[in-house]
């Protein structure tokens, strides 16, 4: 599954983008190289249903370090397995203004 998304960041700050995600399969997302945006941390937030093995939000954090337009790309993988195309990608078109 593919999903494109935009969000527009005012000079250089943090963001946050939250998908859903069950690191209890071995999944997360993880994000690609980008000039424009650093990746700084990704916490996972449990389901609010408290089930065990239940999807819940992570949230990955980024900055903004440089103005311009790029385009930040996602994939929702286990990360140990090397090779293996993701089971999802997603991106976000982001617009750095000063």
């Amino acid at each position: 599954m593919r999903a494109r998304r935009s969000t527009g960041i005012v000079g250089v700050q943090e963001f946050v983008i939250s998908l859903t995600a069950n690191p209890s399969t071995g999944y997360t997302w993880d994000a690609g190289k980008n000039a424009k945006v650093n990746f700084l941390s990704s916490k996972q937030v449990e389901a609010s249903s408290g089930a065990i093995g239940a999807a819940g939000t992570q949230k990955l954090t980024f900055r903004a370090v440089d103005t311009g337009t790029t385009t930040l790309e996602l994939a929702y993988a286990r990360q140990f397995e090397g090779g293996v195309p993701p089971a999802q990608t997603t991106s976000f078109a982001v617009k750095v203004t000063g």
